[in-house]
């Protein structure tokens, strides 16, 4: 089943003191959560000022802190993924399901990639931004891939992006043995 995150939130993010242990742990807490694909809720009121000034305005230096890139779904099993936020890139892997025909969605927050966004992915995948929303990127499993190991999509600021794998002969075979894969 799925794994939630709640109400972490005694820290106080804030981009412009980056060595703030306010700032420092809120991204170890939200790093940890990516690391095992758990979805988070950062507990504030707006009372307490710390994502929202006394008129209700976005404060800025905690919202830089706290948006992040994350799958909303994919089109298929066993998702791992990370974000790095000195380079602001996603890496995302998932075993593919061709038997799915809706776009799985990363959102993609506009305050750290803008229109400045660059990806790669596996071949198994067509992947571009949604006509319905500029910060999804839409991911679809082409019907006529062949079956791949591992299905990836890297996303960053810059065109120097890695490629996740390559399915070398030493990944298929791990790929036969599950509990090494990992």
């Amino acid at each position: 089943g799925g794994q939630f995150l709640t109400e972490f939130g005694i820290c106080v993010p804030d981009s412009s003191r980056p060595d703030y242990w306010g700032t420092q742990e809120c991204q170890w807490v939200m790093e940890r959560a990516d690391q095992h694909s758990l979805s988070w809720c950062y507990w504030d009121a707006s009372s307490l000022g710390v994502l929202w000034d006394s008129e209700g305005n976005t404060i800025n230096t905690a919202a830089d802190i706290l948006s992040r890139p994350y799958p909303m779904s994919v089109p298929g099993t066993h998702l791992k993924y990370s974000f790095n936020k000195k380079t602001k890139t996603i890496k995302l892997e998932f075993q593919s399901n061709r038997s799915i025909s809706l776009p799985g969605k990363i959102y993609l927050p506009s305050n750290i990639y803008g229109e400045n966004r660059h990806f790669k992915h596996s071949e198994d995948l067509d992947v571009k931004v949604s006509d319905e929303d500029s910060q999804l990127l839409d991911i679809i499993v082409k019907k006529d891939s062949v079956t791949t190991t591992t299905s990836w999509v890297v996303v960053g600021i810059t065109s120097e992006l890695p490629s996740i794998r390559n399915d070398s002969w030493f990944d298929t075979f791990l790929s036969f043995i599950p509990f090494l894969s990992r």
